[in-house]
């Protein structure tokens, strides 16, 4: 019995709303804990994840029916697993198009997490490399962590027993990922057991490297039909095999518009190309904008090409006309307002 209520008190369903929910659920269901359905409640579907032997059963999603991850968000026939949730919250972005799950409202509409990043007054300065970038973690003091420098949750490896941040948590307890290794099984078309490339959905089994063969789609540059990949992490326009490697030359050596050598590109800014080593000089050290008076990192110049008040690494570099003015000056959507 005090094992039980352990397990109870672990899914947080010992007291309160869950409890009657818990009840209610096991009570409707002879069957509850060896054949879960997708309508199980949130604190059932901890309680079944926690593992007590072989008799019981892992809820399964309702879309996919896969049972890891979590089943743990609402669903008009039953529990999600977090990406089904968000495939059914997918709206149109009011600014790029893209179909996913918004990230913020604003007078136009909806638009999603790229497009929110990309507003003038996202980028804060990180309290730890003080950088301009998005904030990830907000301390007390009132100031900001970039995703770099945001303090990561240890657990303790249940394999090694050190303290590092866990990459699976399966049934004995979190693992690293120096001790993970995804479970072995045999996939549904060439019956073999190896690394999965594609998860099953729907009827289509699992796919190995192997047997994936990938989608043929319209190349944006040469618009023939061909087989390749979205470029730029599979958010970019889609480029066939033959164009990928010809448009990667193009984009690989230029002019910097900073240093004025003729180097790899690191971004594109309103100035013009600009070399990694430039790029990573800006970011880390801001200086003020003629326009806003903010420390910020400058992007562009000003119309009338005029000077920064202060001096700095970016003035220092042998161009005849340094960078002036910020990111919102450089935008005329959302001119930076003079102080």
């Amino acid at each position: 019995m005090e094992q039980a209520q352990e397990f109870v008190e672990k899914a947080r369903a010992w007291s309160g709303p869950n409890a009657f929910r818990l009840l209610r659920y096991l009570a409707s269901r002879p069957d509850a804990l060896s054949a879960p359905t997708p309508d199980c409640p949130p604190c059932g579907v901890r309680l079944i994840a926690g593992g007590h032997g072989e008799n019981v059963g892992l809820v399964a999603c309702a879309d996919c029916g896969r049972t890891n991850p979590l089943p743990t968000y609402d669903g008009p026939e039953g529990r999600l697993c977090r990406g089904c949730s968000s495939r059914r919250l997918a709206v149109p972005c009011a600014r790029c198009g893209k179909l996913t799950k918004a990230a913020a409202r604003r007078p136009d509409g909806r638009i999603y997490q790229v497009c929110k990043e990309k507003e003038s007054g996202s980028r804060k300065e990180c309290g730890s490399c003080r950088r301009m970038m998005i904030p990830t973690r907000h301390l007390p003091a009132g100031t900001y962590r970039c995703q770099t420098c945001a303090p990561k949750k240890l657990q303790t490896c249940c394999r090694c027993g050190r303290r590092r941040r866990a990459n699976a948590l399966t049934a004995d307890r979190p693992v690293c990922g120096t001790c993970y290794a995804s479970p072995a099984r045999r996939y549904g078309i060439c019956e073999q057991v190896a690394p999965i490339r594609m998860r099953a959905k729907g009827e289509a089994p699992d796919i190995c490297y192997r047997c994936y063969v990938r989608p043929e789609k319209l190349c944006t540059v040469c618009g023939r039909i061909r087989r390749g990949h979205h470029i730029d992490h599979g958010n970019g326009p889609f480029h066939c095999d033959g164009c990928v490697p010809r448009e990667a030359r193009k984009r690989q050596l230029h002019m910097c518009a900073l240093c004025g050598q003729e180097r790899k590109v690191g971004v594109f800014w309103p100035v013009g190309p600009v070399c990694p080593l430039c790029y990573r000089t800006a970011l880390t050290q801001p200086v003020s904008c003629t326009m806003c008076g903010r420390q910020r990192i400058l992007v562009s110049r000003t119309p009338d090409g005029g000077r920064s008040p202060t001096s700095g690494p970016i003035t220092a570099h042998p161009a005849s006309n340094p960078l002036t003015s910020c990111r919102d000056a450089a935008v005329p959507a959302a001119p930076c307002s003079p102080r």
